[in-house]
């Protein structure tokens, strides 16, 4: 202890005060007294009172000697109240180096167990998003349809439940199929569709089992001046295995009196993520119209 603060006196006997008044402030827990260099046990042997007054439970025997190191002023750190903390006060180190940024999808979040079994849970960003219905429609950008084979749009989020594909006016130059076609990450698929397409119009009807996609106009109707419009419906049915259902009805704005019902299904390898709309069989260019798709 030498190189803390000490003062020193003598006992007499009868004096419990044998040190009028000690040179520093302090408490009971802040000094360690010696009586001829036999610890005494503080609030048990001694007190200090008014931070500068020690006093012995017993008065020290004559001539006995006192030391008083001081170990220094015991503090009280209350509790700060609530909301009284600003940021500028917490160090951006204070959880594992922890610093504002920037989170992505693929970001994990630690939380608890609601059931309070007190279990830690992890998920990705994306995976607690993909728990929240989702805000409404979202409605694409309209694409042309007056050249080119396909047009296709991608970047359809994950969790989508329904999408619509809408045409206005769409028709290819040689009559041929229009196919809706779905796609993952691996790419739009132009196989393991399961369905049928059936057009009618006023002396003929015709039907098709689909394969390669979801026909909007059968291919017996090869007509030039097939002009469709219409909507497709494709709903999610089973999340574990991709799988999509598709219904479509489209009409043909032509002269000519003639419509389209198609239904049918596929799985995909992975999460839906794009859509596309193209010709069957050896691709044709689309020559009139538009197409767009919502989804939700």
């Amino acid at each position: 202890m030498a190189n803390l603060a000490v003062m020193s006196g003598v006992g007499d006997g009868s004096d419990t005060t044998p040190i009028a008044t000690l040179d520093y402030a302090t408490t009971t827990n802040g000094i360690a007294v010696y009586l001829d260099g036999v610890r005494q046990l503080p609030s048990v042997d001694y007190n200090v009172t008014n931070q500068t007054t020690l006093t012995f439970t017993t008065a020290p025997a004559n001539l006995v000697g006192i030391d008083v190191y001081f170990l220094g002023l015991e503090l009280s750190i209350p509790t700060p109240a609530d909301a009284t903390v600003a940021k500028a006060k917490i160090t951006t180190t204070l959880i594992h180096e922890h610093v504002d940024t920037t989170i992505t999808a693929a970001d994990s979040i630690l939380f608890s167990d609601s059931t309070g079994s007190n279990a830690n849970k992890k998920d990705t960003v994306q995976g607690i998003l993909d728990l929240v219905p989702a805000a409404g429609i979202t409605q694409g950008t309209v694409a042309a349809t007056t050249s080119g084979t396909a047009v296709t749009f991608t970047s359809i989020p994950s969790g989508t439940k329904r999408i619509k594909v809408i045409l206005s006016g769409v028709s290819i130059d040689d009559g041929g199929q229009i196919l809706v076609r779905v796609g993952d990450s691996g790419g739009i698929h132009a196989t393991g569709y399961l369905g049928s397409s059936i057009s009618v119009s006023v002396s003929t009807a015709a039907s098709d089992a689909i394969t390669t996609g979801f026909e909007c106009l059968e291919v017996t109707f090869g007509d030039t001046n097939n002009v469709l419009s219409g909507i497709m419906d494709l709903c999610l049915i089973d999340a574990s295995t991709n799988t999509w259902i598709a219904n479509g009805s489209f009409g043909n704005d032509s002269s000519t009196v003639q419509g389209t019902n198609v239904t049918g299904s596929v799985s995909l390898d992975s999460a839906l993520d794009r859509v596309s709309l193209t010709s069957g069989g050896t691709p044709s260019d689309f020559d009139a119209g538009k197409v767009n798709i919502q989804y939700e």
